[in-house]
């Protein structure tokens, strides 16, 4: 079983469909709702949402429309009116919120029938589906995978390129760096483990590194603990470390440098990011975005 060539197995499934799906609803909206105690989002500290809900919800991709949030129990939603139930889940729709599908697009994703799905209408020719706790159980444990895969799926851009590298490339890559072979393609079972860290357990060998949610801070400090610091007008080369800057000045991303060719990465903080060896020119490539610029450094000897 495999995303893009990236392995799966049941237990990573398992472990995703734990926290894919919260046992509290977070809805947010665009505008206010009579019958709904609602919050300014605004007042909301985004950063400190559990990760598992800002995945889940995909926060990030919120409309800047939004204003306002709630938060109720499976019960307290149930126990709503259905019209204002059906209310609350356009607006989700209309705010860009996470897990709300088009009735179609989940049947397809889960495999599963169509009278099975509580849709909610939108327009005369279109069906949108709250995918929550409710819903889930109802989904029988195959179908519950297929949607992972096939939803995962949907997060991963680049294939898996390590089966690619010709034989005696990833020979001396294992050799040289052995603590990072279990990793290589592999997705893990919860949200968290970020670029900083993967390149923070590349570089010092400490494994634990590769569970970390790193943040900017202990990144640096490690960085500078391994004696790396910044160089240009150099060829980059096995060992260096690339680091991705926003217009200002905060880290946006970073890499392990394998060899001339190759570096090691992960795209992103989510369970649904793999662990990856992808061509170095194609990492630089897919960060070169507006206002976005890469400093390369060096383990100084």
């Amino acid at each position: 079983m495999n995303i893009n060539g990236y392995r799966l197995n049941t237990g990573t499934l398992t472990a995703w469909g734990k926290r894919l799906i919260p046992d509290l609803e977070w809805f947010f909206f665009v505008k206010m709702i009579s019958g709904v105690e609602m919050n300014p989002l605004q007042s909301l500290d985004r950063s400190s949402m559990p990760l598992d809900i800002r995945t889940s919800y995909a926060t990030w991709a919120l409309s800047n429309e939004t204003e306002y949030y709630a938060r109720m129990s499976q019960l307290a939603f149930s126990n709503l009116a259905v019209s204002l139930q059906s209310e609350i889940i356009r607006q989700q729709w209309t705010a860009g919120r996470g897990l709300v599908f088009e009735l179609e697009e989940l049947i397809e994703l889960a495999g599963v029938s169509r009278d099975s799905l509580p849709g909610v209408s939108i327009d005369d020719n279109k069906e949108i589906v709250l995918l929550h706790r409710p819903v889930w159980e109802t989904f029988t444990v195959l179908e519950r995978h297929r949607f992972l895969v096939n939803y995962g799926a949907l997060w991963v851009n680049e294939a898996a390129h390590w089966d690619k590298v010709k034989k005696d490339n990833q020979t001396s890559i294992k050799m040289k760096y052995p603590h990072i072979l279990e990793k290589i393609d592999e997705f893990p079972k919860s949200n968290g483990p970020n670029c900083l860290a993967a390149v923070a357990a590349a570089l010092t060998r400490n494994e634990a590194f590769f569970y970390k949610w790193m943040k900017e801070e202990e990144f640096m400090g490690v960085i500078k603990e391994a004696n790396y610091e910044p160089f240009e007008n150099e060829r980059i080369e096995e060992g260096d470390v690339l680091i991705w800057f926003n217009d200002v000045d905060q880290i946006t991303h970073s890499c392990f440098v394998l060899n001339n060719e190759l570096a090691f990465n992960k795209q992103g903080q989510t369970m649904f990011n793999p662990w990856q060896v992808l061509k170095l020119a194609d990492i630089i490539k897919s960060w070169e975005l507006p206002g976005i610029y890469f400093i390369p450094y060096r383990k100084h000897q």
